[in-house]
């Protein structure tokens, strides 16, 4: 039997087409969405969010799993928003599509504002920034939801950022604390400081803000710095943990959390 494959297009320029036989569950996640995730290599590494109307979850996976094993055709079109072609009336639109990268790792290597609060992490990722942001440049996380509890994300720095650059989200708040260490005079013996910041519950912090060479408040974004938000399935809700490296001395990095939306 010729193999089958399964064509998405979310929008114009943004298509995506998996073969069937990777497919290997349709989880019901909300009331009015679907997750079909397909595997690589052994592991979950693709998944497409289908919106639906709600109760009708049985009958698009019924109606999926038909077409793969009855349908003559080898594209199966599963959902088309340019041209409004749904392979069942109860999809509305494909909601978010996910392709996972080499072994999980975002790289930004131009200086820019980051906006991944649309984007389904299919695994776990590392955000790794391989260029010096400017000032006020942000990088902005998917939103906490109902949905993708149990997704990590981690924010390495690489290279220093030139100055203020932020990290964080719009709605969501940030719950947990950061270890700060700082000295201008690195190699000295004895010069280094150290202290710690946390984001408590109550304090709607929204973003962090990494500036090296700023004051003892800030300082903080040195090569190693890094920073891991955890999804709880809480919606609006994150937990973080992280280090962060500064060149100053007494270092306190009071300024690191802030209520501040992150693209604000």
């Amino acid at each position: 039997m010729a193999a089958k494959f399964l064509h998405f297009y979310n929008a114009a320029d943004d298509a995506l087409t998996l073969p069937a036989s990777a497919l290997v569950s349709m989880d019901q996640t909300t009331d009015t969405n679907i997750r079909l995730a397909f595997s690589d290599d052994g592991g979950t590494s693709n998944t497409v969010d289908l919106t639906i109307v709600a109760g009708s979850e049985k009958q698009v996976m019924k109606g999926i799993s038909e077409a793969i094993a009855f349908s003559k055709d080898q594209f199966v079109v599963v959902a088309d928003d340019v041209n409004s072609i749904y392979i069942d009336s109860n999809i509305s639109n494909v909601a978010a599509v996910a392709t996972a990268n080499l072994g999980g790792v975002e790289h930004i290597t131009v200086s820019d504002d980051y906006d991944f609060s649309s984007n389904v992490f299919a695994r776990n990722a590392t955000i790794l920034v391989n260029i010096a942001m400017a000032d006020g440049k942000f990088i902005r996380l998917p939103e906490a939801t109902t949905s993708n509890g149990g997704l990590s994300i981690k924010v390495l720095f690489g290279i220093a950022p030139a100055d203020n650059c932020h990290v964080g989200f719009v709605t969501t708040n940030i719950i947990g604390g950061v270890i700060a260490t700082g000295d201008a005079d690195q190699g000295a013996i004895g010069t280094g400081t150290t202290a710690t910041q946390i984001s408590a519950v109550g304090t709607a912090n929204k973003r962090v803000t990494f500036d090296v060479d700023g004051s003892a408040a800030d300082g903080s974004g040195m090569p190693g710095s890094q920073i891991t938000f955890h999804y709880t399935g809480v919606a609006n809700q994150v937990i973080c943990e992280g280090t962060v490296i500064g060149d100053v001395n007494s270092i306190t990095a009071a300024n690191f959390f802030n209520t501040t939306a992150v693209n604000a």
